[in-house]
């Protein structure tokens, strides 16, 4: 649909250069863009804001924590080097906004992917499957790699000048820098990946909490904060860095798990995620929470530890500090 005569697009934002120089490129060629972006657990919408402001450009934010939990039990195209399902995570977010294209009354959707950036994800097979299986097949143009890729509607129409647009492919970034030195852009993001789902030890332990089914927001929510290790018995235990660290996972720990602390001096909050510890369990990870204490040359340490919903039948032992290995344990 046209409005007052100018074609529109909706354009997935990330807020990294390339989707910045996306946006930019079909802005100047006199075309309304509308920016999408997306939020989970694993990434957030910042810097899609911060670049939606400095582009002019109104931006909606999607949650699509649901639909990426269930494609990370069952990636139809696998994952890669970690835990991230990179292409079914992109055909998600080009299928949700396709469905807006009706209701905000625009024309065609881009993207900043560019052929050969990322090996698996944005090579020429996967961003064509990406486009036929979101049923917008010819509606879906990467202004940065569009002379390298068959042209689209838009610009078979006229209405996107190919000339103007870029033919750029694999992982260097020296074109793109220059295009926003020319294009005025001085302000952008270093191009460090922005979701969790890459990142090895967050992988690990969201692998944990799939293989046993915690997948409810604070579950998730609870792998971005302290150390995690798993007991013998496949409890996995969680020690706080700093102070405000403590708070969080306090806040974010089940009822029914058990809390410690060092009785007489500061210290790390330790959750155990278990209602039935037994005494062994107790006091091993009561050592290591001694371990990451600044009572960890002593020789004895007094923990505390009680249910969380339950502090008032809090209870002591007093044990030695101790390393995870020492104790058995497997650092996640």
């Amino acid at each position: 649909m046209k409005k007052q005569g100018r074609y529109k697009a909706l354009a997935l934002l990330s807020g990294g250069l390339d989707s910045i120089l996306a946006i930019r490129l079909i802005q100047d060629q006199g075309i309304d863009v509308q920016a999408v972006t997306f939020v989970s657990p694993f990434f957030n919408d910042r810097k899609a804001r911060e670049a939606a402001r400095a582009l002019h450009v109104k931006v909606i934010t999607i949650d699509i924590t649901d639909k990426i939990i269930k494609t990370l039990e069952k990636p139809k195209y696998g994952f890669g080097k970690n835990l991230n399902p990179c292409i079914d995570c992109h055909l998600l977010m080009v299928r949700e906004t396709v469905a807006l294209l009706k209701k905000l009354r625009a024309d065609f959707i881009i993207t900043g992917e560019v052929v050969g950036e990322r090996p698996k994800s944005q090579n020429y097979q996967a961003l064509k499957t990406i486009e036929t299986e979101s049923g917008i097949k010819g509606k879906l143009l990467r202004p940065l790699s569009a002379k390298r890729l068959d042209p689209t509607e838009m610009e078979l129409k006229g209405i996107v000048k190919r000339d103007k647009l870029e033919g750029i492919t694999g992982k260097s970034r020296t074109r793109q820098i220059e295009l926003a030195g020319k294009l005025g852009i001085k302000t952008y993001p270093a191009p460090a990946g922005g979701c969790l789902l890459t990142v090895p030890r967050f992988a690990d332990r969201l692998r944990e909490n799939l293989r046993r089914g915690l997948l409810k927001n604070k579950e998730l929510e609870m792998l971005k904060y302290g150390r995690h290790f798993l007991t013998g018995k496949n409890n996995r235990v969680i020690i706080g860095r700093w102070e405000d660290e403590n708070s969080i996972i306090f806040d974010l720990a089940d009822d029914l798990f058990y809390i410690m602390d060092l009785k007489e001096a500061p210290g790390p909050v330790t959750v155990l995620e278990t209602s039935e510890p037994d005494n062994d369990e107790i006091l091993k990870v009561a050592s290591l929470t001694a371990r990451y204490s600044k009572s960890r040359n002593k020789k004895k340490v007094l923990i505390r530890y009680y249910q969380k919903k339950d502090p008032a039948r809090e209870r002591e032992v007093e044990v030695r500090p101790r390393d995870f290995k020492t104790v058995g344990f497997t650092l996640l």
